[in-house]
């Protein structure tokens, strides 16, 4: 929507925005706000799905975990011919390891 504007309303640039918020203040009054009621409701219901939902995914989670480990063993061993490096034991320049 394109609205022309007359010369003296170009130069003060405040006019269009003290106008604006009146609007957004109109169309705020506008609004049908929810009780207190729906709104404890309504939290309730989503508290509840969230834990649900939760819930689902924490068992299907499980289920790939035991196939996973059924498919490739125990996590707790490792890859073939890969062996974890020793670490020597590490002295600071400067001092003795006794």
């Amino acid at each position: 929507m394109v609205i022309f504007m007359s010369e003296k309303e170009k130069r003060n640039p405040f006019k269009g925005i003290v106008n604006y918020f009146k609007e957004v203040r109109a169309e705020l009054k506008k609004v049908v706000w929810p009780s207190f009621k729906q709104i404890k409701n309504n939290t309730i219901i989503v508290i509840i799905s969230l834990i649900f939902v939760g819930a689902i995914i924490f068992v299907i989670d499980l289920g790939f975990k035991a196939g996973f480990e059924n498919l490739v063993g125990t996590t707790e061993q490792t890859l073939p011919g890969i062996e974890a490096p020793e670490v020597p034991n590490a002295s600071v320049p400067g001092t003795t390891n006794e």
